[in-house]
């Protein structure tokens, strides 16, 4: 696996590893893990897991900015965001790892 970012490949070779059925079995179980996620997000849902982290959406309120060329002040509309907010378990886990 790679050591800066795991992909869909590697979370399924790494279930594969761990004796959890066939490679294409672990595939699939790891497609419809992400999928399943992305879809309550879509919804706007908030996704809890347990030991990993909560995946929410954040409303974000317009703001002014400026542009750093040019130093004009820069209207920056209000959103919504996607943010990840680790575990205690997880946050604990990450000195230095």
């Amino acid at each position: 696996m790679s050591e800066s970012a795991i992909t869909r490949a590697d979370l399924a070779q790494e279930l594969w590893g761990h004796d959890a059925g066939t490679q294409a079995h672990c595939r699939e179980v790891t497609d419809r893990l992400i999928a399943a996620i992305a879809e309550c997000l879509r919804q706007g849902k908030t996704v809890h897991l347990q030991g990993l982290g909560r995946f929410y959406w954040a409303d974000t309120p317009e703001r002014l900015a400026r542009n750093p060329k040019t130093g004009e002040p820069v209207r920056i509309p209000a959103r919504r965001r996607l943010r990840f907010k680790p575990s205690k378990a997880l946050a604990h886990r990450g000195d230095g790892v």
